[in-house]
């Protein structure tokens, strides 16, 4: 079965921007490419999404970040937060809504699209 990916991921997985992990990060990344809908859409097994983590860890820059000042806009992601306090210039590439829409962290939240919009110019 073919992996599909994304330009964002081709672009990670050829070094071409740092990314930041914590523990916390990698444990969200695990559980979200084990699900059923995931693996489906990108023809991923569990095998698969597992050596897809070992080249995110292998191509990351582990981080283990302190507890940030500010709280997330939704307390699952307070991982995330805790890493953009962490790492002052990271950006966090993501869709989702209640990140991006909260106006405290606009500069360091962006979408995937904004992202790869960056690289191009």
């Amino acid at each position: 079965m073919a992996i599909y990916r994304s330009r964002w991921e081709n672009r990670y997985i050829a070094g071409d921007f740092p990314f930041y992990l914590s523990i916390d990060l990698l444990a969200e990344y695990r559980q979200v490419l084990l699900r059923q809908k995931i693996q489906l859409l990108h023809g991923l097994s569990d095998e698969n999404s597992d050596r897809l983590l070992e080249v995110i860890v292998a191509n990351g820059i582990l981080r283990e970040p302190t507890p940030a000042r500010q709280e997330s806009p939704d307390p699952d992601d307070q991982f995330l937060w805790n890493l953009l306090e962490f790492q002052p210039r990271a950006l966090l590439v993501t869709g989702d809504k209640a990140l991006l829409e909260d106006s405290r962290k606009t500069n360091s939240v962006i979408s995937p699209s904004s992202y790869l919009q960056l690289g191009d110019s």
